[in-house]
């Protein structure tokens, strides 16, 4: 990715897994972002954020900020998207990363119930929308170049994650995880 690229990175939920990681990473890519958003749906001081805290403070050197959302509540949204905006101002917001997921697994088909299944769908399809849609004005302003908005890995991005699990095409023995396939 072009230096302009990886300025300001917001990646949700990343306390643990692939969201960790993907942080983990940015801290030592060439280039380093300015600003990286790490979001957490629980509260700063639980055991769920210790690890994140913990890289913030040893590794961050002030280039990570912890901002806590829950990707299906409007108002954590809002908030969230008004700190970045107070952070990366006129320069915007090059790349998205929608990793926050809720994966809970099913023993058998008969154990399944639609609440789980529509706690899935809000989690895993639901939030990565309001995301995107809460974001697009910041991630606009990246895009801009000579007047004219340039969406692209160079400029500006939004990147869904999912993982192997979550595969239609998995082996059987997966397919436990129905809510978090179907969603």
């Amino acid at each position: 990715m072009a230096a302009a690229s990886l300025r300001n990175v917001l990646v949700t939920g990343t306390n643990r897994g692939i969201g960790f990681e993907i942080v983990r990473q940015l801290l030592t890519s060439e280039p380093r972002p300015d600003h990286i958003f790490a979001t957490h749906r629980s509260p700063l001081g639980t055991e769920s954020t210790s690890a994140l805290e913990k890289l913030a403070t040893e590794k961050g050197q002030g280039r990570i900020h912890l901002v806590q959302l829950d990707v299906t509540d409007e108002a954590s949204i809002a908030s969230a998207q008004r700190t970045v905006r107070s952070v990366v101002g006129e320069a915007g917001l090059n790349v998205l990363f929608n990793n926050s997921a809720v994966c809970v697994e099913t023993d058998r088909m008969e154990q399944l119930t639609a609440a789980e299944m529509m706690n899935h769908y809000r989690v895993n399809s639901v939030g990565p929308v309001l995301m995107t849609q809460a974001l697009m004005p910041l991630l606009k302003q990246a895009a801009v170049v000579n007047k004219a908005e340039q969406f692209g890995w160079k400029r500006a991005a939004v990147v869904h994650i999912s993982s192997f699990s979550g595969s239609i095409g998995t082996k059987e023995e997966n397919w436990r995880m129905y809510s978090y396939k179907a969603s």
